[in-house]
């Protein structure tokens, strides 16, 4: 396991930043955000198994596993990145009751039309992003954005073909068990790595 308390050099920590990254990616800037978007490693992942959608916690996922990705041509991992660290994690909540926990450039995708993203450190309360409840695709507004200044292990993946997977949980307490039906949720993600760099 990578050593959290490690300092790097500066040319390797732009910003100031005691995080090292893979490539730039046109980070975020933010302190704790080495210029990639990353899932703190215990973030459930949706897989597909034959017809069926299952979530796996993100250090469980290997290559060849297949995501979720809002369309009918799943993504493949063709990667996993899971030695990386953040030292400030951010914490993200929809007012669908879906939260993930995510490194400061960690991008999330604003609706059906967008296909770029948006850093997590950018996010309004308010703004809406693209969200996946009971395996029924639909746009949420944000209701949490939190830097949590905390250091935690993220990964991401490299995927083919696209960039889209979906990750995080659905936060539903013990009252509320009329909520609890089965089906995939989470938040579009974009994985911001794609084939050309391995």
């Amino acid at each position: 396991f990578e050593d959290l308390n490690r300092q790097l050099p500066p040319t390797a920590a732009p910003n100031g930043s005691s995080q090292g990254g893979v490539g730039s990616g046109g980070g975020s800037g933010d302190p704790g955000d080495g210029g990639i978007g990353c899932v703190e490693i215990s973030t459930p992942i949706t897989t597909l198994f034959g017809n069926e959608y299952s979530s796996e916690p993100f250090s469980s996922v290997r290559q060849g596993a297949v995501l979720k990705s809002g369309s009918n041509i799943p993504n493949v991992v063709y990667k996993v990145h899971g030695d990386q660290a953040t030292d400030n994690l951010y914490y993200l909540r929809t007012a669908n009751d879906i939260e993930i926990e995510v490194s400061p450039g960690h991008r999330v995708y604003l609706g059906f039309m967008d296909v770029h993203g948006i850093a997590v450190s950018a996010l309004e309360i308010g703004a809406s992003i693209l969200t996946c409840l009971n395996g029924r695709d639909e746009v949420s507004k944000v209701i949490e954005c939190t830097a949590m200044g905390k250091r935690a292990r993220v990964g991401t993946f490299t995927l083919k073909p696209g960039n889209k997977y979906l990750a995080g949980r659905r936060d539903v307490r013990w009252w509320q068990w009329w909520k609890r039906r089965q089906g995939a949720c989470g938040i579009y993600c974009h994985n911001r790595k794609d084939i050309n760099q391995i």
